[in-house]
């Protein structure tokens, strides 16, 4: 039920750091359609962050999802960019409440 909110807990080890989070089907039906992405900062570096996030838009003949995609240091605009430095992140206590 991505209606619900997912909550989990983000180590990077670079502040500012833009995660992308999408919600996808494997396979994906062409006509299901998919909610927006969602986008979130983590600003403080080398420490536990926990976020939470939320999917709107959700397309009313979107029978469900199967992927849950998480993209760190992936800002709007830049899928396909290569990240320019070396970088670590960590994910943990992943729960949709």
């Amino acid at each position: 039920d991505i209606t619900k909110t997912f909550k989990l807990k983000v180590y990077s080890s670079k502040a500012n750091v833009v995660f992308k989070f999408e919600v996808n089907n494997d396979p994906q039906d062409p006509n299901s359609g998919n909610p927006g992405p969602q986008y979130v900062t983590i600003t403080d570096a080398n420490t536990w962050t926990e976020i939470e996030v939320t999917f709107t838009g959700v397309p009313p003949n979107n029978t469900g999802v199967n992927q849950f995609v998480i993209k760190p240091d992936n800002p709007d605009g830049t899928d396909g960019e290569l990240t320019a430095s070396e970088e670590t992140y960590y994910i943990d206590d992943l729960r949709l409440e």
